[in-house]
């Protein structure tokens, strides 16, 4: 996943470090649990069948994602020979993971509207101007708010970032899959220049635009539960 936002400070990597784990650990377990369920063991062979964190993440990986603009997890050893319906299944479980982010993505999000409408975001700061005047203070609404939009920017950017068709990520397996047998062969033999050109769009900040559609629904939801625009903007630029 990329990640844009380079100036962290301590309670910031306390809100993203969370939901960062939990969206890496959401996608590789289901990862794995699609290739057992198309008759894959290798997945639970080798531990990665389960949600503890310390099974999938990469330490650097992770920091990455924290700290610059492109990380990792562990990916999830799968051997297609052994599914059922190969091709098929070979879509499926490169899908899994993100279909996870989806899922974690419209949580998030539901979850802003179902506190909206309790009544939570009632306390929030009336205006920009008023929340500056207090230093940008940051209230338990506020911190629930910047956590809650953190889910759904994270887990949109890693569903947006992982369906590209650039190896090794997802969108690569599931084109494999999807070409005629001759011209997967010659696709797949791109692999090796794969990463070169993530790292290429990753330091050129062209996939944060990816992230426009999401934070403008973040906005529009924020306005409907009665957030003021302007402290919703800028608890996203966080």
């Amino acid at each position: 996943m990329v990640n844009t936002m380079f100036d962290f400070d301590v309670q910031r990597l306390m809100i993203w470090a969370p939901v960062v784990i939990l969206s890496l650990t959401v996608h590789e377990f289901l990862h794995a649990w699609a290739a057992v369920r198309c008759g894959d063991p290798t997945p639970e062979m080798e531990g990665r069948l389960t949600l503890n964190p310390l099974a999938h993440l990469d330490l650097i990986g992770t920091l990455m994602i924290l700290f610059a603009p492109i990380g990792w997890a562990r990916p999830v050893p799968v051997n297609f020979l052994n599914l059922r319906r190969p091709r098929l299944d070979g879509i499926l479980v490169s899908i899994a993971g993100v279909c996870g982010n989806l899922a974690l993505a419209v949580g998030f999000f539901l979850l802003i509207a179902v506190l909206g409408v309790a009544g939570a975001w009632k306390s929030l700061p009336a205006s920009i101007e008023a929340w500056q005047a207090t230093g940008y203070m940051k209230t338990r609404p506020v911190l629930l708010l910047q956590l809650l939009t953190t889910g759904v920017l994270t887990n949109t950017g890693l569903l947006m970032f992982n369906l590209l068709p650039l190896h090794p990520l997802d969108g690569s397996k599931v084109l494999s899959f999807l070409l005629p047998v001759q011209l997967a062969e010659k696709y797949d033999r791109l692999a090796p220049v794969g990463p070169i050109l993530l790292i290429i769009v990753a330091l050129s900040g062209i996939f944060a635009y990816v992230l426009l559609p999401a934070m403008l629904l973040v906005v529009v939801l924020g306005l409907l539960c009665g957030i003021d625009g302007s402290v919703l903007l800028h608890l996203l630029s966080f």
